[in-house]
């Protein structure tokens, strides 16, 4: 909870919208805990093969893997069960498989448990990513929206880093037990997850989902508990009239109609064309350029070179 008090202080949020601060510092939990993977897999890969001996092509399955499900989760499952169940419970869902694969692969004694265990972990990355995105632009304040999506952007590098340094003092506490180690480091990924479903019901559904599920009265008191119109009656039944107009735009008798793949990647309007292009751009560059295998590979790619 420290995070939201500096997060409302430093960007001067108001009062009013703490609630939206506090959920913020949950969605951190995530953003560290979605990359803390990358750090304890990159360190501990070595122990994993060895210990379950797995092949060269194994070793690759159990690392890579994680992100073919993880984008399988955020493009295909997240969606649909964001609008059915709700943001919030998307996200302590997915927080449960994200525990349920750091026990597998914690406990895991063969390769197909591994898989298993990272696939359970991959699906929770997925579906808590898109979530959380999703739950922080429809709850935060406009003015603020921007900096708290880039905070818990930021998240993810302080994930990485913490799954290195994790890994290390694992590693050097457990030296003459590799096969303890790596099952301690793996395990601890379940920590954060575990915080986030005991925080849960600190978490109010978004206003804009409640007005999809026609839930007026619990949008409305949400959107007094976490915008700077705070209880002031006028301006928040003025926004709640906006959000109320834009869902009817989208709207065929009385059911929204629902955004296309083509409509997605290739939108209307010139502006959301150029928008949609940059950000694809930006995230094929991003995989394109390795630096996820550099990443995951870094204590193997440091061996050769020093062997070299």
């Amino acid at each position: 909870m420290q995070c939201c008090i500096w997060v409302r202080k430093n960007l001067n949020i108001p009062e009013a919208a703490e609630c939206s601060t506090r959920c913020l510092s949950q969605f951190v939990i995530f953003g560290v805990d979605v990359r803390y993977d990358v750090g304890v897999v990159s360190g501990s890969l070595a122990d994993i093969s060895n210990s379950l001996d797995l092949s060269t092509i194994q070793q690759e399955a159990a690392t890579s893997g994680l992100n073919f499900v993880a984008g399988f989760g955020a493009l295909f499952v997240s969606g649909n069960v964001l609008d059915r169940i709700g943001r919030g419970k998307t996200i302590f869902f997915a927080s449960l498989l994200l525990l349920g694969g750091a026990a597998m692969v914690s406990l895991a004694r063969s390769f197909p448990v591994l898989l298993v265990g990272r696939a359970l972990q991959g699906l929770g990355s997925g579906c808590s990513w898109a979530a959380c995105s999703v739950y922080i632009t429809e709850i935060a304040p406009r003015e603020y929206r921007g900096a708290l999506v880039t905070l818990a952007d930021i998240s993810i590098n302080f994930g990485i880093l913490l799954g290195y340094c994790v890994d290390y003092a694992v590693r050097d506490h457990f030296a003459g037990q590799p096969n303890v180690g790596w099952r301690v480091a793996m395990g601890l990924s379940g920590v954060l997850p575990l915080l986030y479903c005991m925080l849960f019901p600190l978490l109010p559904e978004t206003p804009r989902w409640l007005m999809l599920k026609g839930r007026e009265t619990e949008a409305l008191h949400v959107l007094q508990r976490t915008t700077a119109t705070g209880t002031d009656d006028d301006a928040t039944h003025g926004v709640l009239r906006r959000m109320r107009s834009t869902l009817d735009k989208n709207a065929v008798n009385g059911k929204q109609v629902e955004c296309t793949w083509r409509e997605a990647l290739w939108p209307k309007e010139a502006h959301l064309r150029s928008t949609v292009r940059v950000a694809l751009f930006l995230g094929m560059a991003q995989q394109l350029t390795g630096t996820e295998a550099i990443l995951y590979y870094a204590p193997n790619i440091f061996k050769v070179e020093v062997a070299f």
